[in-house]
C-alpha cells in the first residue's frame, strides 16, 4: 500500500522515502536546499514547491497517478465510548443508526428519520419543522446539515491533512468539549441543560485514519473537483511546505489544509492509524 502518513514529520519523512526509494538524508538536503524559497514568499502557501525540482532530486520517473494511493486525515472527534472499536461515522449513520449520538440523543427524547433524503427530527414524539422557530444562525446551520440536498449539503466526515494539535484551531476547538451537531439542535430545542451530560461523559480525541486519494476532497474555491493527479500533486506540495515550515519554525495551524471525504463515506476500524486521547484542561 503506498501511503503517505502525516502523523507526524517522521512518518512524513518515512512515507517520501519508501514511496521514492531514497534516504531519508536526500529529502532532508531537499528540504535544507529549499528552505529559502519558502522564506522568501510574500504570501507563503504550498504553491510555491516547485514539484518539477522536487520530482527531479529524488529521480522519480512515475506518473503522479502512481505515486501512492492513500494519505492520512486527522479528525477532531468527542466519544463517550472508547473509539478503538469503533468506526467514524458520517452524519447520516451517526444519527440514523445505533451509535454513541444517536443513543444519546435519545436519552435526551429526540430521535431521527429520513424522509426523501432529508433527515428529520423527532422531539419528545413530534416532528420538528424547523420553519416554525426564530432563523436564527443554529437553525440555518441544523437545517443546512439535515434537510439540504443540494450541492450545499454537509453530512461528511471532514479532517485535517496534518496532526498538528488541530485542536488548537480556531475554527473548530470547540469540538473539544462537544460534537456542532448535538450542540446546535439541544440549543434551538431548548434542552441545553443535555449538554453538559455528554461534555461530563466524553473524552476528546484525535483520530487519524487513511483515506483513498479518489475519496478526498480539499476545502477551497475550484478544489471540489480535482483529478487524483491534481490532487497527488496537492498533497505533495502541502507535505513538502509542511517539512520545510517545519524546519523553518514558522508552521501555523492555520497552514493546516482541511480536506473531507466524500458524502455517504464511513471510515472503517481497519483504517484507524492512530487514536490520540486529548486530556482536558
Amino acid at each position: 500500500m503506498k501511503i503517505i502518513n502525516t502523523l507526524s514529520e517522521q512518518t512524513i519523512y518515512k512515507s517520501l522515502c519508501s514511496i521514492f526509494n531514497i534516504d531519508e538524508s536526500v529529502m532532508k538536503k531537499y528540504i535544507l536546499d529549499n528552505k529559502f524559497r519558502i522564506m522568501n514568499q510574500y504570501s507563503e502557501n504550498a504553491k510555491c514547491i516547485n514539484l518539477k525540482d522536487f520530482l527531479n532530486t529524488v529521480e522519480s520517473k512515475k506518473e503522479p497517478s502512481d505515486l501512492f494511493d492513500y494519505v492520512t486525515l486527522s479528525h477532531l472527534t468527542t466519544r463517550i465510548s472508547n473509539p478503538k472499536n469503533s468506526p467514524l461515522y458520517n452524519l447520516d449513520t451517526s444519527l440514523l443508526k445505533n451509535t454513541d449520538i444517536s443513543n444519546f440523543f435519545k436519552k435526551c427524547g429526540i430521535l431521527f428519520r429520513s424522509e426523501n433524503g432529508k433527515i428529520k427530527v423527532i422531539n419528545d414524539g413530534k416532528k420538528v419543522d424547523w420553519n416554525e422557530y426564530e432563523q436564527s444562525g443554529t437553525v440555518q446551520m441544523i437545517k443546512h446539515r439535515l434537510e439540504y440536498l443540494n450541492k450545499y449539503m454537509d453530512r461528511c466526515i471532514n479532517g485535517y491533512l496534518f496532526n498538528e494539535k488541530i485542536y488548537h484551531i480556531r475554527d473548530i476547538n470547540h469540538l473539544n468539549s462537544c460534537p456542532e451537531i448535538i450542540q446546535n439542535i439541544l440549543c434551538a430545542l431548548n434542552k441545553n441543560k443535555y449538554i453538559y451530560d455528554w461534555y461530563k461523559n466524553a473524552k476528546p480525541y484525535i483520530l487519524t485514519f487513511r483515506a483513498n486519494i479518489s475519496d478526498i476532497i480539499f476545502d477551497g474555491t475550484g478544489l471540489n473537483y480535482l483529478t487524483k493527479k491534481q490532487k497527488t500533486y496537492r498533497i505533495l506540495r502541502c507535505v513538502l511546505f509542511y517539512l520545510s515550515k517545519k524546519y523553518l519554525n514558522r508552521w501555523s495551524n492555520d497552514d493546516n489544509p482541511m480536506v473531507r471525504l466524500k458524502d455517504k463515506l464511513n471510515v472503517r476500524c481497519e483504517d484507524m492509524v492512530n487514536i490520540q486521547i486529548i486530556e482536558k484542561d
